[in-house]
């Protein structure tokens, strides 16, 4: 069995160490295991509280499954339930600065930009190339007091002293040597449980990557390979085959479920199975003649049959529930797998109708008082496997865990207290990182008791007096979304292209959640007949009350294909809902049949042409200082009016009484409606489009003169904290004067303190 391998192995290495090798100590209040991106998150987090970290990575670069050796896709394709689910934090900041500055689209740029921003923190000591060989507990081994890494070439070892340990390895490498696993139980016939070893390990996955070479090739399989790929899940099957079909050369997920030998599979043994099959025995062998296998995974990732108990698992009926915990640090939007779905596929999993919540206390050993982790050890044992193939929803994870053991490491609070989850918490949100369904609101944060004035405020979702329109979006069926905030609805206008006459069925929905992207309740249906007409402003008369401010929308559906004009840049959360393709490869979604169509990375976000009357107050000045700093049931931030910036916008908020402030914080609008590339490829920008680029900070003096604070150029952060000598004053205004390419200022949140 591997786990008695691997602690065989260790003993043996250490015997080696203690005769050869030359042991040096590092020490940090937090140490981190394992350099990928929730490790790279863990150890910046646990740095920007304070902490002195050290992060031990066994490879010569950070960004683990990611990087040049794998070349896993960041996350997962699955039709969204929400249309504005990119998640906020620490991780944003990261993967905006991986967008803007890894301009060659590779995965050692990816690397090199992680590498970059660890060592701009001055806190963290990075280790590449050790190997995790020893733990050192204390007598009743419950704690542990260090942990020893061997260099690859067995030069030098180091002894890593701690408070605390966070296990952000891809096989939970510390949490097994420190013996916090036991083997999961599965059912039996006769409904006993028995152990599940590592030797009936029944799935790996790899990435391998095509070619195309000057002349057709054969292959020969070697005889040594154990698998017969005719032997795989039909899952598995039809993902490398749609894989193929939208591009061969490049890379491909391949990902193995099913019977195998007790030997554990290798990358190379699941690369040439899958190859032998599609060169020498599949539909497409002949048009795979020129292409060969360029690159494969340096080893296969496993889902594991070990896990730890938390001080509390999640469980998976917790996640189906949507149930709320007072200690939740994090919020996850994946999909469900069942069991015979894969670990990276998103094929056959089901999509949630809600996000759901993580609790601080699920990411904590047991077993072993200061070990936290990462991943699916916070599950409980009888549940499948979800987390590993999301790097999402980990990386959120490591910033909680970073986070927490820096404020353990200040004072040895107990993390099962509640005043300690509302540190976590607190500190979590000052990041942007979103701990729970609902939002907590800052007491300290002075600008919640300030009154807002803006320079304008948008009302209309499209501008009557800008000719200017994206492409043509056709359908027979579609959902367009956009916020009512008001208590009735007279009319919607929506401009339209109908190459025939056509009835058109048009339905008024209210949305189904705060957060999702279901329609709800019908409020209103009517069928109009339309005559043939290239450009029409088609007016819905509605003269409805509105329930619940909030996410509306509107349906149209027809027999004859109808054509939307969409625009470029539109206003948050005005865009297209398409029908849910029922062949295709993404998870499931039982409670919709449409999906957001939503924003990548090298596109231009676009949105229906659309008006609502009344005018809407969406996206008034007010929202900046609410406890929002992304969207909910209703946008939450402030718009100003389409302006080529000659003049300023501007933004002030004002008090009744004089304060002390010294900190200003400003969330920008991110674009939550847009998704990063799976995988690192070219992109015509460097920046999201809706963050305010050029802007000053002013305050009023006690001759009521505004002052400069600061002047910012070139910003490409959706979240900017600026801290500054203590000054007095009863106002502050942000003076706005470009964006990074839409033509609105658009701020979610302005904190004070």
């Amino acid at each position: 069995m591997e786990f008695t391998k691997r602690v065989c192995l260790i003993n043996e290495t250490k015997k080696f160490i203690q005769k050869n090798l030359k042991v040096s100590s590092i020490r940090g209040d937090v140490v981190v295991v394992g350099g990928g991106i929730p490790g790279v998150c863990a150890a910046i987090s646990a740095a920007r509280q304070g902490a002195n970290v050290c992060l031990i990575e066994k490879d010569g670069q950070l960004g683990g499954r990611h990087t040049q050796n794998f070349r896993f896709p960041f996350d997962q394709e699955f039709p969204t339930s929400f249309p504005n689910g990119r998640e906020s934090g620490l991780l944003d900041e990261i993967c905006l600065e991986v967008s803007r500055r890894n301009q060659e689209r590779s995965h050692l740029g990816l690397s090199r930009v992680l590498y970059d921003l660890v060592k701009n923190e001055k806190r963290i000591l990075l280790l590449f190339n050790h190997n995790l060989t020893e733990a050192i507990m204390n007598t009743d081994e419950n704690l542990i007091k260090s942990l020893l890494f061997t260099n690859h070439d067995l030069k030098d070892s180091k002894l890593a002293k701690g408070k605390y340990f966070i296990d952000c390895t891809e096989s939970s490498q510390v949490s097994r040597l420190v013996n916090a696993l036991e083997p999961l139980a599965k059912q039996t016939s006769n409904d006993k449980q028995t152990p599940e070893f590592e030797s009936e390990r029944d799935n790996a996955s790899i990435i391998i990557t095509l070619k195309k070479g000057p002349e057709d090739t054969t292959f020969e399989p070697p005889a040594w390979i154990p698998l017969k790929w005719e032997e795989n899940s039909i899952l598995a099957k039809l993902e490398i085959m749609e894989s193929l079909n939208r591009s061969i050369e490049g890379d491909h997920l391949v990902e193995w479920k099913g019977p195998i030998s007790k030997s554990m599979i290798s990358s190379s043994a699941l690369a040439w199975c899958v190859w032998d099959y599609l060169k020498n025995r599949s539909s497409i062998s002949r048009i795979l003649g020129p292409f060969f296998v360029e690159n494969i995974s340096e080893y296969p990732i496993s889902k594991d049959f070990h896990r730890g108990k938390s001080l509390k698992d999640l469980s998976l009926k917790n996640i189906m529930s949507g149930a709320v915990f007072q200690d939740s640090i994090a919020v996850a939007r994946i999909p469900i797998p069942g069991k015979e779905t894969l670990t990276f596929s998103s094929r056959g999993k089901i999509s949630l109708p809600h996000p759901f919540e993580i609790p601080l206390q699920s990411l904590i050993s047991q077993k072993v008082s200061n070990l936290f982790w990462i991943g699916d050890n916070i599950l409980s044992p009888s549940d499948e496997s979800i987390f590993l193939g999301h790097t999402p929803t980990l990386a959120q994870m490591g910033c909680a865990g970073g986070v927490s053991t820096a404020l353990l490491a200040k004072s040895e609070s107990s993390y099962k207290h509640a005043s300690f989850y509302k540190k976590v918490r607190s500190a979590l949100t000052r990041t942007n990182q979103q701990v729970g369904i609902t939002f907590i609101t800052d007491f300290k944060n002075k600008a919640k008791d300030a009154k807002t004035f803006a320079s304008s405020t948008l009302q209309h979702f499209s501008d009557e007096k800008d000719k200017r329109t994206g492409p043509i979006q056709y359908f027979n069926n579609c959902l367009l979304q956009f916020p009512i905030v008001s208590s009735k609805i007279q009319k919607l206008e929506i401009l339209l292209d109908i190459p025939r006459e056509s009835k058109i069925e048009f339905k008024l929905h209210q949305g189904s959640s705060n957060y999702s992207a279901f329609p709800g309740k019908c409020l209103f249906t009517d069928t109009i007949l339309l005559p043939k007409n290239s450009l029409q402003w088609v007016i819905i008369q509605l003269n409805k009350s509105i329930e619940k401010p909030g996410w509306h929308f509107i349906e149209l559906k027809s027999a004859h294909e109808f054509g939307i004009h969409s625009q470029n840049d539109p206003p948050p959360g005005v865009s297209f809902l398409q029908p849910t393709f029922k062949n295709s490869q993404k998870s499931k979604n039982p409670f919709s049949d449409f999906e957001p169509i939503q924003t990548k990375e090298e596109s231009e976000p676009i949105g229906p042409n659309l008006r609502a009357f009344p005018l809407q107050s969406a996206f008034s000045s007010s929202n900046v200082i609410n406890p929002f700093f992304r969207p909910t049931e209703v946008p939450n931030l402030w718009v100003s009016q389409n302006t080529d910036f000659k003049y300023a916008e501007f933004i002030e908020l004002t008090w009744a009484q004089k304060i002390s402030i010294s900190c200003v914080e400003i969330s920008f609008d991110a674009a939550f409606n847009f998704y990063y590339s799976n995988f690192p490829k070219s992109s015509s920008s460097n920046a999201i489009r809706s963050i305010v680029k050029d802007y000053n900070l002013f305050f009023t003096d006690n001759n009521g003169h505004g002052q400069k604070i600061l002047e910012v150029r070139n910003n490409q952060k959706p979240l900017v904290i600026h801290e500054f000598e203590k000054i007095e004053t009863a106002s502050i205004e942000i003076e706005i004067l470009s964006t990074n390419g839409i033509e609105r200022a658009q701020i979610f949140q302005v904190r004070v303190f």
